[in-house]
């Protein structure tokens, strides 16, 4: 019965780290995603003048 709770406790510690993981590769993934809209955007506004038409 040790055994089994000690195997439990393990696959939660495994998997709870394993989604916090997750949640910063997606938050740096919507960064990412976020800050080239940014660059779309500012060269359909033709106010960065670095975008070349």
């Amino acid at each position: 019965m040790n055994n089994t709770i000690g195997w439990l406790a393990g696959l939660c510690l495994i998997a709870g780290s394993s989604l916090l993981t997750a949640c910063n590769t997606l938050e740096g993934a919507g960064k990412d995603v976020e800050r080239t809209g940014e660059v779309i955007q500012n060269c359909a506004d033709r106010t960065d003048p670095s975008c070349k038409r």
